[in-house]
């Protein structure tokens, strides 16, 4: 099974003026990810919370962007040997493997297309431990996410975007908070 851990606790303030994402690690045999290397105050607090599992940027095989919002993405550049998954394919390096579609990562990963928030959201499903494990970006932007979402390009797909992750996942990282346990 995969692992997955909150590196940086994703946040953002009533009015919306301060933001940073939420940045994940998944390990799986093969396989060490960051999830959204958004903003945060300073690359360090990325290297530190690597550190704490013995890692560093170079040790890091493949970056994922639940979307392409820059307080998701920013600190992509920070992880110059990995490959880079997006919602239209992977990056390695200059070269691009275009893809739009649900793609297994590992027989633990795999990656399912949600849009809504914006038309090239997508979440990663991991099975670990303690059950499926949905990261989902700005999908839900915490437990108490607003069923409403005023940036929502598509709010009827993000409804149904939800739905589906709600359906199979036990566990959300949203994309501004810390993981909840989903209650059906």
């Amino acid at each position: 099974m995969a692992e997955v851990h909150v590196l940086v606790k994703g946040s953002i303030n009533t009015d919306i003026t301060i933001v940073w994402a939420t940045t994940s690690l998944v390990l799986d045999e093969g396989i060490t990810m960051v999830v959204d290397p958004g903003t945060v105050s300073s690359q360090q607090v990325i290297r530190d919370a690597l550190a704490q599992f013995s890692l560093t940027p170079g040790d890091i095989s493949h970056v994922c962007l639940t979307h392409t919002h820059l307080d998701h993405s920013r600190n992509t550049g920070m992880f110059p040997d990995a490959a880079v998954i997006d919602y239209w394919g992977t990056w390695h390096g200059p070269r691009y493997e275009y893809n739009i579609s649900n793609r297994k990562i590992s027989d633990n990963i795999e990656l399912v297309m949600t849009p809504g928030h914006s038309s090239d959201s997508l979440s990663l499903l991991v099975k670990t431990d303690k059950g499926i494990v949905a990261i989902c970006g700005d999908l839900f932007w915490s437990k108490y996410a607003p069923d409403i979402d005023p940036y929502a390009e598509n709010q009827a797909q993000l409804e149904a975007s939800r739905a589906l992750i709600t359906r199979q996942a036990d566990w959300i990282v949203p994309g501004h908070s810390r993981m909840f346990k989903v209650e059906r």
